[in-house]
């Protein structure tokens, strides 16, 4: 489930470099912090969170892919006022990130 994170992220990333070309100046400095995030998402919390669990520390993987649902919310949020350009993509990343982190949980739950 961290590779589905990690397609989303870079699915979502490439949408935003197509949005930045024709933007407004607000729209393009939102579209590049957002596009920050989405990289950080795919450079930090995928290769951490994968290292964690083959390191067997499924709590950091479980941080991590809640990290991403909140960075794909702050995104949704933060973008645009009314509804953004990403709202699908912001939406499919959440909802990855979240049944990421309750798989990690419950294999948590069954190692204890």
């Amino acid at each position: 489930m961290v590779n589905v994170i990690n397609t989303k992220a870079n699915t979502t990333l490439k949408k935003i470099l197509q949005l930045i070309p024709g933007s407004t100046p607000r729209q393009e400095f939102a579209l590049k912090t957002r596009a920050i995030e989405y990289n950080t998402i795919i450079i930090y919390n995928v290769s951490t969170a994968i290292s964690a669990l083959q390191k067997g520390n499924p709590k950091l993987a479980e941080e991590l892919a809640n990290d991403a649902a909140n960075e794909a919310d702050d995104c949704e949020s933060q973008i645009f006022s009314g509804k953004s350009p990403l709202t699908t993509e912001n939406n499919v990343m959440h909802d990855a990130s979240v049944i990421t982190s309750a798989i990690v949980k419950i294999l948590l739950k069954m190692l204890n």
